[in-house]
């Protein structure tokens, strides 16, 4: 790193002044050497000079000044460089991630910086004003919400999401008294649920906020979702409903459910109540059946959340009694959902563990063989088969995984440099340094020593060759 990239430098940096760059790929080059030795401000300048009349993709361009503004804490320019990026691209999480990390490190700064530099000083340099405190973000992204809300196609997630966000680094950082009287997390939450409740995505996308609301918000909210309406019957409804509308209505409950249940309501309740909520949430998987019907093997069926919900209340209720043989139950709930549908990996892995508890591990080998788990998926999610296997006595099971595994991690180490050399071919100089950086990343997994030792372990028991025992500690090294 001393010798090699000052030198790449100085190479770049006279064929850039001899006037032979000409291509984009060069000049990525030269901005990723600089970066890699930490001249940011170099790399910046780069990037808005004349060397960047070369470079056509203008979004990706755009794109690296933004990390490097970051970088540098340049947070005023990159306010406003955010600000212009979100009103082409409203939708983009990254932006929105940016454009807080300017406002809060603006406030900051001012909070403890004793400069006489402020920001009003740079705000008449651009277009775009500087938002430098969490009212002016609130007004900003309160104009993205108002104009996604007035067009006629389904509103994009990010300008609300990015309000709460904005809500909930102002309680963390303390400087909520700012949006009090504007805001009330509940309300947004809610409101975000009532927009985007009928994707799959709802969930995920607020569970992370609940924790920002106190005792009072959270009841408030339970209380609303409670009043949420689930699918009826269809073999019983006055009229047949479309088959896109029942889905919508199944995942706004879905979705109202698994709210309710991250806010602990499931935990509040009584075994008889537990036993109550899944007895409806399988009535309401078999209610949704009918939907899934037309769908491929391969996809997955929007009434699993059903059955995944009233497993995980039938394993809260094996906790509170202490009763092993209650897991059975939630074995014949998802056991009769992955008949439906086998293509659920999250039903699969719910089975492998219930299955491992129970000591059986001859259905998990099938679901491994089913789920066909391949190259990184190894690494992931592999280690949830063989953390079982040998523990349950499945020695050769156990080592045809490991084997498995192993090989996939000395193929990795093997064939990284033919990658790397590939890329530099075909000029993606930037792919070369994601290439290295992923080889290490996998090096340094904990999967790769466990798995060594778990192929040495099952050499001696089932009576191997000690030669693959020294090989597999010795390359492991």
């Amino acid at each position: 790193k001393k010798t090699l990239l000052p030198l790449a430098e100085r190479m770049i940096e006279k064929h850039a002044n001899e006037s032979k760059m000409e291509s984009e790929a060069e000049l990525r080059l030269y901005v990723m050497v600089l970066r890699l030795q930490n001249k940011h401000e170099t790399a910046l300048q780069v990037l808005t000079g004349k060397l960047s009349e070369v470079w056509k993709h203008e979004h990706e361009k755009n794109r690296l000044e933004r990390e490097i503004l970051w970088t540098l804490k340049q947070w005023p320019e990159l306010n406003q460089a955010a600000k212009k990026a979100m009103k082409q691209d409203p939708d983009d999480w990254s932006l929105y991630q940016l454009y807080l990390d300017s406002v809060f490190g603006m406030m900051a700064k001012q909070l403890h910086s004793s400069s006489t530099e402020t920001t009003e000083d740079k705000e008449n340099s651009s277009d775009l004003a500087v938002d430098s405190d969490v009212t002016a973000a609130w007004k900003f992204l309160g104009t993205l919400v108002a104009e996604e809300k007035s067009k006629t196609r389904a509103a994009l997630r990010g300008p609300l999401l990015a309000q709460i966000e904005l809500v909930s680094r102002s309680r963390v950082s303390g400087l909520n008294v700012y949006l009090k009287k504007v805001a009330s997390p509940m309300e947004m939450l809610y409101d975000f649920y009532e927009l985007f409740g009928d994707r799959a995505c709802c969930y995920s996308d607020l569970e992370h906020y609940l924790r920002v609301l106190d005792d009072k918000e959270q009841s408030e909210l339970l209380i609303r979702l409670a009043k949420q309406p689930a699918l009826c019957n269809p073999d019983v409804q006055d009229e047949p409903i479309d088959v896109q509308q029942a889905v919508k209505v199944m995942q706004r409950h879905i979705c109202s459910v698994q709210l309710a249940r991250s806010l602990g309501l499931h935990l509040r309740l009584s075994v008889e109540d537990k036993k109550m909520v899944v007895g409806q949430m399988m009535e309401h998987f078999r209610n949704g059946v009918k939907y899934g019907e037309e769908l491929l093997e391969t996809e997955v069926r929007p009434n699993d959340a059903y059955a995944l919900l009233a497993a995980h209340v039938v394993i809260d209720i094996a906790s509170d009694t202490d009763d092993a043989a209650v897991y059975w139950d939630a074995i014949a709930i998802l056991e009769e959902a992955y008949t439906l549908s086998p293509a659920n990996s999250q039903i699969r892995l719910l089975l492998v563990r219930l299955y491992s508890i129970l000591g059986i591990f001859d259905p998990c080998a099938k679901i491994f063989n089913a789920m066909e788990i391949r190259n990184i998926q190894l690494d992931t999610i592999g280690y949830y088969f063989l953390n079982y296997a040998p523990a349950l006595g499945y020695f050769k099971t156990a080592q045809r995984l490991v084997k498995m595994t192993l090989a996939y991690f000395f193929v990795n180490k093997k064939d990284g440099p033919e990658y790397v050399t590939t890329a530099y071919k075909s000029g993606s100089f930037h792919k070369i340094l994601e290439i290295v950086q992923f080889q290490q990343r996998v090096q340094r997994s904990i999967s790769f020593p466990m798995t060594v030792y778990d192929v040495a372990a099952g050499e001696l028991l089932i009576g191997g060759n000690w030669l693959v025992v020294c090989l597999s500690v010795h390359f492991s090294r």
